[in-house]
């Protein structure tokens, strides 16, 4: 299942036309497929991919600015199309979606403002009212 978690990954961070998809594919699979041994969800596997991503943020801001695009572009469909059983986001993307934009307006080149106006507009009002940015 991590190779497939894997693949969905970094199709949904480098490919502008797999991320909405690739997180409807998230969606779909964290809610359908189930395991037959009591390992790791669907879900908590790409949830501790996402955190692994999120952790290396400021290296790849310095090195490959475009995957940290891409990644917060993916979060923000994932934070979007994700959802708990009572039908709310989960908590922990909003947070990491707050802290990547955070991170991507530490520095304001031309590509990381477009990705922050990107990124409000796929979520909608709920992060920037959360977060609390502007």
């Amino acid at each position: 299942m991590r190779e497939l978690i894997a693949v969905i990954f970094e199709q949904g961070v480098g490919e502008v036309n797999f991320r909405y998809n690739g997180a409807r594919l998230c969606q779909h699979l964290g809610k359908n497929v189930t395991q037959s041994y009591n390992g790791p969800t669907f879900r908590s596997l790409l949830l501790q991919r996402c955190q692994e991503e999120f952790e290396a943020r400021e290296m790849y801001l310095h090195s490959e600015p475009e995957r940290v695009c891409g990644y917060t572009l993916f979060m923000a469909e994932l934070f979007v199309q994700l959802v708990t059983i009572n039908g709310r986001p989960y908590d922990i993307l909003r947070g990491a979606l707050c802290h990547l934009l955070t991170t991507l307006l530490s520095r304001p080149t031309d590509p990381n403002l477009k990705c922050v106006a990107q990124v409000l507009k796929v979520s909608h009002p709920p992060v920037p009212v959360i977060c609390k940015l502007f």
